[in-house]
């Protein structure tokens, strides 16, 4: 999954207005129009208008930071780490 705030650079906590003058400022950078054999910025600015798409809707935007926050408490290594915990030794496990 993508994180649109880091596509456009904000924190997560970032306001409507900063939203839409970091979307502004990339978009005017990676436009197709200044940049017309550059496939890099046609791949960027595709990837900028989908985080307009989430992050301008502020129902999206907070159902995208939920699912971010879900993401990073069931990492990887936080799943191993309860593979590995002792209460968990004896549960059954399906082969």
């Amino acid at each position: 999954m993508t994180d649109y705030f880091a596509v456009l650079g904000l924190k997560r906590s970032a306001s409507d207005r900063e939203i839409k003058e970091a979307y502004r400022r990339l978009a005017k950078k990676y436009h197709p129009d200044p940049n017309p054999a550059d496939a890099e910025a046609a791949s960027r600015m595709q990837a900028i208008n989908e985080a307009k798409e989430v992050l301008f809707d502020p129902v999206k935007r907070e159902e995208h930071k939920a699912t971010l926050a879900v993401k990073e408490n069931f990492s990887a290594s936080h799943i191993e780490a309860l593979r590995n915990d002792p209460r968990f030794q004896k549960t059954t496990t399906y082969r």
